[in-house]
């Protein structure tokens, strides 16, 4: 309690980034389920009435690209990436907590430099307007989300890093 009301614009920052984490968890379920409906689909009609749908094999590709990077937020928001501890039983405390601030910082760069590239080519895409095969979806939307969900990454890992120094 003190925290928020010592700092409330960085109490506001970490709601929001978590009400943004929580939001790319509930997408993420939705085009998971809407990638096995559509999946399904195709099948049935392939299989069954030998005429598949259109565009399903690209829609599940751009739902695939879409569910990796709405599933990033969500690992950052729940401290769930996969860690190595290689350096568990070296030191104290203090030497535990450089790592687990060295980490943090190195997670936050390599987060920070997607979201930059990812932005960059999403720029790009749209300028060539390139778009799919078949279905003629505009593909800097999908970069421009994975840029956004990287950025939203970087900002978890950032409020997270901070509020488990005061701790």
């Amino acid at each position: 309690m003190q925290d928020s009301a010592k700092n409330p614009i960085a109490n506001r920052v970490k709601k929001t980034a978590f009400a943004v984490g929580n939001i790319c968890e509930i997408m993420a379920i939705i085009v998971l389920f809407v990638m096995m409906f559509v999946t399904g689909c195709d099948v049935v009609a392939r299989y069954f009435f030998n005429s598949p749908i259109s565009g399903a094999f690209e829609l599940t590709e751009i739902f695939l690209g879409v569910l990796v990077f709405l599933s990033l937020p969500v690992a950052a928001l729940t401290d769930s990436h996969i860690k190595v501890d290689v350096f568990e039983n070296v030191g104290g405390k203090l030497t535990k907590r450089v790592i687990q601030a060295f980490a943090s910082v190195i997670g936050i760069v390599v987060f920070a430099v997607l979201t930059v590239q990812l932005w960059k080519h999403a720029v790009k895409l749209e300028r060539y307007e390139q778009v799919t095969n078949s279905l003629e979806i505009p593909l800097y939307l999908v970069g421009m989300l994975a840029a956004f969900c990287c950025f939203i990454c970087v900002i978890l890992m950032a409020v997270q890093s901070l509020s488990s120094k005061k701790e």
